[in-house]
């Protein structure tokens, strides 16, 4: 898990690994598991409120020396809300959030 910033309630965090999604022929978002020239490449976010965390190891550990956050979790993870991101316009500094694809916001859990 990486820390990617901090939005109004909390710490956003990237906490998977990328992924592809694709525009059906309706404009609804889909993950799929190839990669084409209409295939856009998102980073799962997840939003963490500071109500949630209890402690943050500021010196981390071993073997990994970047903060730790530790959470009280409700329905089975830490996040009030999953977003999925995507670099914006060949940049590797810039991620928009990819509106309107919140698939596991839906379900209790992520649904992998």
């Amino acid at each position: 898990m990486e820390v990617k910033g901090l939005y109004d309630r909390g710490v956003e965090v990237f906490f998977d690994v990328r992924r592809s999604i694709k525009k059906d022929m309706y404009g609804k978002w889909h993950f799929v598991n190839y990669q084409d020239e209409e295939t856009v490449m998102v980073y799962p976010v997840g939003r963490i409120p500071f109500d949630l965390i209890d402690y943050v190891d500021w010196h981390g550990d071993m073997y990994d020396p970047s903060p730790h956050i530790y959470c009280r979790f409700k329905h089975g993870q830490p996040y009030e809300a999953t977003l999925f991101f995507r670099k914006y316009e060949d940049s590797d500094r810039y991620l928009l959030e990819v509106k309107g694809f919140r698939p596991w916001d839906k379900k209790k859990g992520f649904g992998f």
